[in-house]
């Protein structure tokens, strides 16, 4: 899973963001699929 390239995204981001998408994952949910669901809520708003 992507979470950006660098310079866009700082290391700092970068794991906030893997820390917040393990958590999907350990909770069984696949994160893949709910980033995309996030993506395609904002594009309907």
């Amino acid at each position: 899973m992507g979470l950006g390239s660098y310079p866009d995204m700082s290391l700092h981001d970068a794991r906030k963001e893997r820390s917040k998408w393990t958590a999907f994952a350990e909770r069984g949910e696949d994160p893949i699929a709910e980033r995309e669901r996030r993506r395609l809520e904002e594009e309907n708003s």
